[in-house]
């Protein structure tokens, strides 16, 4: 009614616009305490990645530093302050920080840093999550250690970082001290032309790449039918203790193509592949994620790589049960047919309008991949600038000693 009265409309024609809104995505819905919500996108999306990181948080505690009492004297003494109870409490949490951000210029060891730090991990036996870089696949943006709830991420551009509370949640590591300055007078003309000349073929790339997310043809559904047949799928599953909820990628368009880490997931022993020519996967997916949620059960939510606010594939690790959009194109998978759900019958010429449409939504991607490749190999040139100047030997120790400060001897 607040809605109503502002914009002046009916209620009849607010409504229609709601629902035209969340079907078409630009507004999503959601069932809290009896009570249905609306959001952007955007918003929704904050909202539950800032809900997941608590939950990890809670699930893997940081692991406890011991704070000698006699250092915080000897600190407060020698600087002429006394700390008060909450203080001496953010001093024993500012030891324990979960993420270090790194920092220094293409070619000063972030990548290697921190697969040193993710294999010495593994061959511990803990588990390891790597985060690719979507431009360069072969690069790493980030690793995570479940068990220690510390994660090293890639905050230079263009996904720069900066930690919630410095100090607290976070810190800096600069790779760059480790690189020696003032580059010679040729080295400088070099990454001057070299620069900008990459940051704007990946600026280029992704453009083309949210222009070929606007290019699909969707229809309406009644998922209903689809209600049972998850009802007869999920009922016999046990709810988890403590269930979460995770959002992960498991696709990416780079400077190779589609690149696909499917095949992780070989573990899961029932599969099942949504396929639809008018676009149903996706609020097929966020239907399996609610009725997943509902159940108290653990997910782990696929976004796609063209809209990364819709789910394309949801993983139940405890069920051992996954669902795929149809683009998968999982061959051992049991396929859901979405089409004999659709609200209304295909119009006349549809088949053709689909066709002409995924062409263009190829041309499109095709190009992008051209200006990935592209930035990939003034990317690999700029390196090439910096390496010589870059105290390797230095690196190595520093990486050593972060090694056996995380893990012990």
């Amino acid at each position: 009614k607040t809605a109503v009265s502002y914009l002046d409309c009916s209620e009849d024609a607010a409504e229609i616009a709601v629902d035209s809104a969340v079907e078409n995505h630009r507004l999503m819905n959601e069932e809290i305490d009896g009570k249905e919500f609306l959001f952007t996108p955007e918003a929704y999306n904050a909202e539950h990645d800032i809900a997941d990181r608590i939950k990890v948080m809670v699930s893997y505690p940081p692991r406890q530093v011991e704070i000698f009492q006699s250092e915080v004297f000897a600190f407060e003494s020698s600087n002429n302050i006394a700390f008060d109870e909450k203080q001496r409490e953010a001093i024993e949490i500012a030891v324990n920080k979960g993420m270090l951000i790194l920092t220094g210029g293409p070619g000063t060891g972030k990548s290697g840093f921190m697969r040193a730090i993710g294999s010495e991990a593994e061959r511990r036996g803990m588990d390891v999550e790597y985060v690719l870089c979507s431009g360069d696949p072969d690069s790493l943006d980030g690793v995570y250690i479940p068990a220690l709830n510390e994660a090293w991420v890639d905050g230079t551009a263009p996904h720069a970082l900066d930690p919630t509370i410095f100090g607290v949640t976070g810190d800096y590591v600069n790779l760059g001290r480790f690189c020696r300055t003032p580059f010679s007078s040729e080295n400088q003309v070099a990454i001057r032309r070299i620069t900008p000349a990459y940051k704007a073929l990946y600026a280029e790339g992704y453009e083309h790449i949210a222009a070929a997310g606007k290019c699909e043809v969707r229809g309406g559904f009644d998922l209903a039918p689809l209600e049972k047949r998850l009802d007869m799928i999920l009922r016999r599953c046990p709810a988890d203790s403590a269930p979460y909820e995770r959002r992960v990628f498991l696709r990416a368009i780079s400077c190779r193509g589609l690149i696909s880490l499917a095949d992780t997931l070989a573990g899961y022993g029932e599969v099942y592949e949504f396929t639809s020519s008018h676009g149903g996967g996706a609020p097929a997916l966020e239907l399996v994620r609610r009725e997943a949620e509902r159940r108290g059960l653990c997910r782990v939510l696929s976004m796609s790589p063209l809209h990364p606010e819709r789910i394309d594939a949801v993983m139940l690790p405890a069920a051992g049960i996954a669902f795929f959009d149809g683009s998968y194109g999982t061959g051992s998978a049991r396929h859901i047919r979405l089409d004999s759900m659709l609200t209304c019958s295909p119009r006349s010429g549809h088949a053709a309008e689909a066709r002409a449409v995924a062409s263009l939504r190829g041309k499109l991607l095709d190009l992008a991949v051209e200006k990935l490749s592209r930035a990939k190999a003034l990317h690999d040139e700029l390196e090439l600038q910096y390496r010589p100047y870059m105290d390797f030997p230095a690196l190595t120790d520093y990486t050593n000693a972060e090694i056996e400060r995380i893990f012990g001897n």
